[in-house]
């Protein structure tokens, strides 16, 4: 019990120092840069680290949380397919608070009025025209259909400003080109990932087990982090409003470890698996909805793309192994 604790104890330090430095990157990238965050060589390893945690991810879900979770939920629970049921609940419960979070953020920039209009017609132009630093999005998305990954766009190609006033030549000087609301709500969606994530993590009792869900947790964490701090540095928000939201979603993680750990103490095994199940879905709708299909509708570098995502998939898969 007591190495078990010392486990989780680590893991929710690891993850929540993770977390903080990948939201302070961006701010200091503004500071030192005097700008853009995020374009040229670090958009592309962005990229491809986005692709990489996916591919990790993708196996977490499959080949770690619902292969451990599935046996001893199908030895309890035999008149019901209550492992694929949670995967499938987790799914769609993440896909319902970021579409909610969407609808939502979507109101609040309507009330932007012209200026914003005219703030996200330049980001759409700049980023087609913007060559190596990126490609228009071929499936016509308008910035709102996944707030992850669009978020990361318009951070790509706006400046991000803050209190102490760095500012781009092309930044628009009435208003930021992705509202305080809109990155607030992605803290949102991104904590309740964490949470789930967290509680997987914290449920298990082998230490294996445990050390394979942080590897993907950890894989993904940190590029979730840069594009939340991105997204408040470009609603040009105040450091107490930034820290807030970031700090916020930093300690999400650990909580879930925390529900985790003390569920599964006081409970059965079926609900250690349940959370790994529930957890298993919240990894494949990350992977699958808002990683993938966004950073393959930019053509550039898409080979490599899918060699890192397959790298990444087959190497988590591996560990299972040793499981």
């Amino acid at each position: 019990m007591a190495e078990r604790f010392l486990v989780d104890a680590i893991s929710a330090i690891a993850l929540f120092l993770v977390a903080v430095g990948g939201i302070y990157l961006p701010r200091l990238l503004v500071k030192k840069q005097g700008g853009n965050a995020k374009g040229g060589t670090f958009g592309i390893i962005f990229q491809l680290g986005n692709m990489l945690s996916a591919g990790v991810m993708l196996s977490a879900g499959f080949c770690h949380l619902l292969a451990d979770a599935l046996p001893k939920i199908q030895e309890e629970v035999t008149n019901f397919p209550l492992g694929p049921f949670l995967t499938a609940t987790g799914y769609l419960l993440t896909l319902v608070a970021d579409e909610i979070a969407v609808s939502i953020s979507g109101e609040s920039h309507h009330g932007h009025g012209h200026s914003h209009g005219h703030s996200q017609n330049h980001v759409e132009n700049t980023f087609k025209s913007e060559g190596d630093g990126g490609a228009a999005d071929t499936n016509g998305n308008t910035g709102m259909q996944s707030l992850e990954i669009d978020t990361v766009k318009l951070v790509q190609n706006e400046s991000s400003s803050g209190e102490n006033g760095i500012k781009s030549p092309t930044a628009h000087e009435d208003a930021p080109s992705v509202s305080f609301v809109t990155a607030v709500l992605l803290g949102a969606a991104l904590s309740l990932h964490s949470v789930l994530e967290g509680a997987a993590l914290g449920a298990q009792k082998e230490q294996k087990k445990a050390e394979d869900i942080l590897i993907a947790i950890l894989a993904h964490k940190g590029l979730a982090a840069y594009a939340l701090g991105a997204s408040l540095m470009d609603s040009e928000t105040s450091s107490k409003r930034f820290w807030s939201v970031g700090l916020g979603f930093s300690i999400a993680s650990p909580i879930g470890i925390c529900l985790g750990y003390i569920l599964s103490s006081f409970a059965s095994g079926l609900v250690s698996s349940s959370l790994s199940a529930l957890a298993s879905g919240t990894f494949l709708y990350v992977a699958m909805m808002e990683v993938i299909p966004k950073e393959l509708a930019d053509p550039s570098n898409k080979a490599l793309k899918i060699i890192v995502m397959l790298l990444g998939f087959f190497a988590m898969s591996i560990l299972a192994l040793w499981a």
